[in-house]
């Protein structure tokens, strides 16, 4: 330790000297992310840039965490009391879900009471540590200390925001019309062949590029004014992934096929891989089902876009600046592959990944952003972060597509038929097909820099539209 500044070394290992309190310093760092949240709370802070914050919170105690809990272990022992910021990056995971509930949230007392509440029940399930949190402290050196704080966040998070969602008062919904009405058709313009073919080429070209196809869905939907009737556009940009999803199962298939004899109990490594995707899945299911509807309430919209791919694309060049830092260490000429395979993937490495997954529910941020950022941080080579990111896409596009459809399908051909959005869909196949095979040429012979450049570049233009023609 001597090579780092010592109080700063001590000051940021201990969040700020909570560390150091002698009783409960866990609890003491939990609580100084929860008086945090109520004092940026009494000073008016907007419930988005709130959870933004508490994003950038948790990140940090996670990036300090993995980054100083071995050495402190091996100095310390197995159990380092000095070293809270575990306990910080799950209180602070606990309060990503208050902007969902930014109509209920309305005075500062119901953000006090929320932060009391998340602070508590964090507490408790990191007490309790029900599965998989017990299991996942068992994990080899800083996983094991991270995860289970994570677990009990997840817990909270859920716990919390079910219950300010039926508890807290909310204004009355304005009724909806009849999905049977002509009204929206009348109000938004048909969709044309021209139209399905741009969205089939946005969303072809950038679902699996780290830049959200979503985001770039819902700014193309409205720059080409087809997006009045909002419940079926945004249906339609869920639903036209079913073209993304078809390219990884052409591009793919001998993979898909092992994953099947795996289910079957005919191929072992397949039945593994199958394990690990599922569990990586499960998180983004648990999500999508309690917060669709207030995702696509809040968050649909331009504005959590160009902040989404602003902040991911400064994601992305941290990353890839800490990547070369390591390549030089570990591999000089860069002749061979450094990182973990897909066989190598622990269950609790893929369970981070499927938790990371569901920042990617915020538009803008992008699915493939987060698992492959996520496959980087626990390990993987490029290449089988690439692979394992396509894959787990199959499960949480598809669920998510048929969710949509099945909940709004008649509302999309209702407002513009059936020739056009399956036009659109052939046009996103080929589109993935070409993309795929591009981005893994690519990659080969340079970083993810420049989908990072490109998504700040893209978020600057965004906003600076908004502010000239904010209508």
């Amino acid at each position: 330790m001597t090579k780092h500044p010592p109080k700063l070394y001590r000051l940021w290992l201990t969040v700020g000297g909570a560390g150091r309190c002698p009783i409960a310093p866990g609890t003491a760092a939990s609580a100084l992310v929860a008086a945090l949240f109520v004092l940026l709370a009494a000073a008016g802070t907007p419930t988005p840039y709130l959870a933004i914050v508490m994003a950038v919170i948790a990140l940090h105690g996670a990036a300090v965490t993995l980054l100083y809990a071995d050495r402190l272990i091996a100095d310390l022992g197995p159990d380092p009391k000095c070293l809270v910021s575990d306990e910080q990056s799950g209180q602070a995971l606990t309060y990503l879900g208050c902007f969902l509930l930014a109509p209920r949230l309305t005075s500062t007392t119901h953000l006090a009471l929320y932060a009391c509440a998340g602070f508590l029940l964090f507490r408790l399930f990191d007490i309790l540590k029900p599965p998989p949190a017990k299991q996942l402290e068992n994990a080899p050196g800083a996983w094991g200390v991270l995860l289970d704080d994570l677990a009990a966040g997840l817990y909270a998070l859920l716990i919390l925001n079910l219950a300010a969602w039926r508890l807290l008062p909310h204004p009355a919904p304005a009724p909806l019309a009849p999905p049977d009405t002509l009204t929206a058709a009348a109000a938004a313009p048909a969709m044309t062949a021209f139209h399905a073919i741009v969205l089939g080429l946005v969303e072809g070209l950038t679902e699996y590029l780290p830049i959200s196809s979503t985001g770039h869905l819902l700014v193309a939907q409205r720059l080409m004014g087809i997006d009045a009737d909002k419940t079926s556009a945004d249906a339609y940009a869920v639903c036209i992934q079913l073209g993304a999803i078809l390219a990884v199962l052409w591009l793919y298939w001998p993979r898909v096929k092992t994953l099947a004899l795996g289910l079957c109990g005919r191929n072992p490594p397949g039945r593994a891989l199958l394990l690990r995707l599922l569990l990586a899945f499960t998180p983004a299911v648990v999500g999508g089902v309690l917060l669709e509807k207030q995702i696509k309430a809040l968050l649909f919209g331009p504005v959590p876009i160009a902040i989404a791919w602003i902040v991911g694309g400064l994601a992305i060049l941290a990353l890839e600046h800490r990547r070369a830092q390591r390549r030089k260490l570990l591999s000089p000429d860069h002749s061979t592959p450094t990182g973990l395979t897909l066989e190598q993937l622990t269950l609790q490495a893929a369970l981070l990944i499927g938790l990371l997954q569901c920042l990617a529910m915020w538009p803008g941020t992008s699915r493939s952003l987060m698992t492959i950022l996520a496959g980087l941080l626990v390990g993987l080579q490029l290449r089988a972060a690439l692979e394992f990111s396509f894959l787990l896409g199959l499960l949480t596009l598809s669920a998510a597509t048929a969710y949509d459809a099945l909940q709004h399908g008649r509302h999309i051909v209702h407002a513009f038929g059936w020739a056009n959005p399956l036009l659109g869909l052939a046009v996103a196949f080929l589109a993935a097909v070409l993309a795929i095979k591009w981005m893994l040429a690519y990659l080969d012979r340079h970083s993810l820099a420049v989908f990072g450049f490109y998504r700040i570049a893209l978020g600057l233009l965004l906003a600076l539209w908004l502010y000239l023609a904010p209508s």
